[in-house]
């Protein structure tokens, strides 16, 4: 397995736990009939997991390659 489908596991993992929130969010908001609510919190919710997505990918990818290059020094 190579380091960016490490990263990119790793990201996908971390995103499926925001969905998961977002989609209790959106549950409470129908359950309590505030529609417009529940509309911006989930923009608001997805940027937000878009933006802990890229950065978990990076993150976790630059870890893994300084990992690798620890390994062959």
């Amino acid at each position: 397995m190579t380091n960016e489908s490490k990263a990119r596991w790793y990201a996908l993992k971390l995103i499926l736990v925001y969905f998961s929130i977002i989609a209790a969010l959106i549950i409470i908001g129908y359950i309590d009939l505030f529609y417009m609510a529940v509309a911006v919190v989930a923009m608001l919710a997805l940027m937000i997991a878009v933006a802990i997505y890229r950065d978990a990918y990076y993150d976790k990818l630059m870890e893994l390659e300084k990992n690798d290059q620890s390994r062959t020094n």
